[in-house]
């Protein structure tokens, strides 16, 4: 039985004092004809979050739900505890620095998914906003559905855009979700690629062209704090895990970790020497699982780069940092 609101939206929030006034106040504009929830988890933060939030706890007591983290637990711990607490018919996640601005977005959202029950998600576009720029669309691509069975034609709107018919988490969260807290594989299941994947199997996706949230890029976010080799490497991560978690039965997930192992190899001598042994440690685990996984037929200059990064693998840091600076000098020049 799901809970007499129809959908939850989810706020995760951490230091985010200067941005989660906006964010509350972008739920509470929506017009519906239907009653919802606002769930706000707090993970311990140490600025005025908090103070924040239960100012507007006492103006809409009825409305938000709010617990707070006796610990940092960081991102998917707290998603898990959230995911738990969601009973409603659907459910969305807004970062507390993401703000919506259209009034109706909820409204449309849940019309379309009553009326489309072989649908688990709706997708809006959504503008993308960075320091001392203007808002511009974050997809440049008309209104249309998707499935599983055709990913390669896939667009996945933002987390910001994003509503789920409650189909997975109301019954159970994934076990391999509890076993990544705390290991490598943590931010593979914290953001919205996972999520979008799962509901996906489970349904249909419908993409709107209908801007209706903003994406605000900061420099602390889970994803725009990472350095481009971070972000190949997770991305890598990322798509071979759910390509292990369908059981092999979709090879776009399988191309797209190759494609971004590709990509990092070109990106060696973007690696600050500060990051070297780390970036590279987190990497060629994935690299190698992902070339285990895949019967790759390579062109010449691509078994080239292949046997080049094998012997740069095996160098000491030491060596490894000199032969970045070789390849440098020889692009400066």
């Amino acid at each position: 039985m799901y809970a007499m609101e129809k959908i939850t939206v989810f706020v995760p929030n951490y230091n985010k004092q200067e941005y989660i006034s906006q964010t509350l106040e972008s739920i509470l504009m929506q017009k519906t004809n239907f009653k919802y929830k606002i769930l706000i988890i707090d993970d311990a933060s140490t600025d005025n979050s908090v103070k924040i939030i239960k100012e507007f706890i006492k103006k809409y007591p009825k409305k938000i739900d709010f617990i707070q983290n006796e610990k940092n637990l960081r991102c998917l711990a707290t998603s898990i505890k959230g995911y738990k607490k969601i009973k409603t018919e659907y459910f969305c996640v807004l970062d507390s620095d993401d703000y919506w601005v259209d009034k109706n977005k909820l409204q449309k959202a849940i019309d379309f998914l009553d009326k489309h029950k072989d649908f688990t998600i709706y997708m809006a576009n959504n503008y993308i906003k960075e320091k001392s720029k203007k808002l511009y669309p974050y997809i440049n691509h008309e209104s249309y559905d998707f499935d599983f069975n055709h990913l390669e034609h896939a667009t996945f709107g933002h987390t910001s855009g994003t509503i789920f018919r409650n189909v997975i988490f109301v019954n159970e969260i994934p076990k391999i979700v509890y076993q990544a807290i705390d290991t490598k594989n943590e931010k593979v299941y914290e953001g919205d690629s996972f999520r979008n994947a799962i509901h996906l199997e489970r349904g249909k996706a419908h993409f709107e062209n209908s801007l209706e949230s903003v994406y605000r890029i900061t420099n602390n976010g889970i994803w725009t704090s990472l350095n481009l080799f971070q972000q190949g490497t997770l991305n890598a991560r990322v798509y071979l895990k759910m390509f292990l978690y369908f059981k092999r039965k979709s090879n776009f997930f399988l191309n797209m970790s190759w494609y971004f192992c590709q990509k990092n190899i070109d990106l060696l001598t973007s690696i600050d020497k500060k990051n070297l042994k780390k970036d590279l440690s987190d990497f060629k685990d994935i690299f190698r699982e992902c070339l285990k996984n895949k019967k790759i037929k390579l062109k010449f200059k691509d078994k080239i780069k292949l046997i080049f990064f094998y012997i740069f693998l095996n160098l000491n840091i030491t060596n490894q940092i000199k032969l970045l600076s070789n390849i440098r000098s020889i692009y400066d020049n």
